[in-house]
């Protein structure tokens, strides 16, 4: 499948529990927002979504030439 070049990369760092297999992954969006948020695991006992804010430093190049941006876990205040 080929892939529109319009479209955001983005890396998820951090994660709400420890080896989390969010940590590190890559996600495509039409849009680049300032945060997020993902579903959470039916196996959360918490329930809540995994928030990921937008980090200030500009993306990284990936080995295909993609621009991907970082976005941060930050637990809900």
């Amino acid at each position: 499948m080929e892939v529109p070049d319009d479209w955001f990369w983005i890396r998820t760092v951090g994660a709400p529990r420890k080896g989390d297999p969010r940590d590190g992954e890559l996600h495509r969006m039409g849009s680049l927002p300032e945060f997020f948020n993902l579903e959470p695991w039916d196996d959360d006992p918490s329930g809540e979504e995994a928030r990921y804010y937008r980090a200030s430093e500009e993306p990284e190049v990936d080995d295909t030439g993609r621009q991907v941006w970082r976005f941060d876990f930050r637990p809900a205040p």
